[in-house]
């Protein structure tokens, strides 16, 4: 059986990012792998199993965890009463927007700004400006200057951050997810 539902948390819009999803269903969490770094998030909280489930455990943890909610307007303790409901110890996982936003980035870093990921988008980036009637000098004159910019984990970073996060449409909303990229992804020492 599964059962999800979406609760609003004191936004007036709904688009500010303050939507707690809650997903029941066998493996709910599962969603959160469609979550996409360079759109906005989904939701500014996604709760789901991590594990096989069953019914009477839905029907305990989910009631504990609106019920402590709606009370104390407080997530980390609905949280901590939907664990303490659950005779079989914990079964969810909690996927903060931004867990969802680093977790998905760094994916992005490890597989698409290799040396070999960045050569093969730049090599189709040209193929299409060829394709679409560009000489192949054109096309190659600025091959050194888009490699540097599919390098650019900073610049990755800062784009999908303000979209992900919509501080792109509305820039108060940086005071609640003052991320930065050095405060990230802190380069190693060489």
């Amino acid at each position: 059986m599964a059962r999800s539902g979406a609760l609003p948390c004191g936004n007036k819009r709904g688009d500010e990012l303050n939507l707690i999803v809650f997903m029941s269903a066998c493996y709910g969490l599962d969603v959160a792998t469609l979550v996409q770094p360079l759109e906005p998030a989904p939701a500014r909280v996604l709760i789901g199993p991590m594990r096989k489930i069953r019914v009477p455990d839905i029907d305990r943890a989910v009631p504990a965890f609106y019920r402590s909610l709606f009370r104390d307007r407080d997530g980390a303790a609905a949280f901590r009463e939907m664990i303490r409901a659950l005779p079989d110890g914990p079964a969810f996982l909690v996927m903060t927007a931004e867990k969802m936003f680093l977790d998905i980035l760094l994916g992005y870093y490890n597989e698409m700004t290799t040396a070999e990921a960045v050569e093969e988008r730049l090599e189709g980036i040209i193929r299409r400006q060829i394709a679409a009637g560009a000489s192949p000098q054109a096309a190659n004159a600025g091959r050194e200057w888009m490699r540097a910019i599919l390098r650019d984990k900073r610049r990755v970073f800062d784009q999908a951050y303000r979209r992900f996060f919509f501080v792109d449409k509305y820039p108060e909303i940086a005071e609640r997810f003052q991320m930065t990229y050095e405060g990230c992804f802190q380069e190693a020492p060489r």
